[in-house]
């Protein structure tokens, strides 16, 4: 059965994905720096934390388990005293909220549209247990190409193969006029 969800109740799905996103990128980063982690370990910490969702996905007693686990973090966060909160520039910010909001429209346009989706193909409704075991399974495959370094071989491959690919993604940066208001943001 498809339960229909309102607009309201997808933006706040949305402000919540910005809100979170943005503050945790934030901290993180922050810490991050002041501890001085290296890419390799942020890339193993990446890559088994997408693994275990990846099995999270595809085991339901995992599952159950997880769900449990989180019901109960977000009760605990409700009750938790703040401490002390990382410091961060007002470019990073900037940066980190412009991201957030260029992630969120998509996602929202994918959500409007996934539910007019389901409800022309209901099979996959019935079968959503299975699609989620295979996105599990897609999960534990990136986690796998991440630990084997596999993304890199097919990162080199597209650049390659598709010259041109890169100059698409970073020409904004590339920008006289953006450079210039990046420098003129405070750090």
């Amino acid at each position: 059965m498809i339960v229909l969800i309102g607009f309201a109740f997808l933006a706040g799905i949305i402000t919540g994905f910005v809100v979170s996103f943005t503050v945790i990128a934030l901290a993180l980063s922050s810490i991050v720096q002041a501890s001085g982690i290296s890419g390799d370990t942020l890339r193993l910490v990446a890559a088994t934390l997408i693994l275990i969702f990846g099995m999270v996905l595809l085991i339901p007693p995992l599952k159950k388990i997880f769900t449990t686990l989180a019901g109960r973090l977000t009760i605990n966060q409700k009750q938790a005293t703040p401490g002390t909160k990382p410091k961060a520039g007002y470019g990073s910010v900037l940066i980190t909220l412009a991201y957030t909001m260029g992630t969120s429209i998509p996602m929202m346009a994918i959500m409007l549209g996934g539910r007019s989706f389901l409800n022309r193909f209901p099979v996959f409704t019935k079968h959503a247990d299975t699609v989620q075991r295979i996105f599990g399974i897609v999960m534990i495959a990136t986690a796998i190409a991440l630990y084997t370094g596999f993304d890199h071989s097919v990162q080199t491959w597209l650049l390659e193969t598709f010259p041109g690919y890169g100059e698409g993604l970073t020409s904004i940066e590339d920008n006289k006029a953006v450079r210039e208001a990046l420098k003129q943001l405070p750090e």
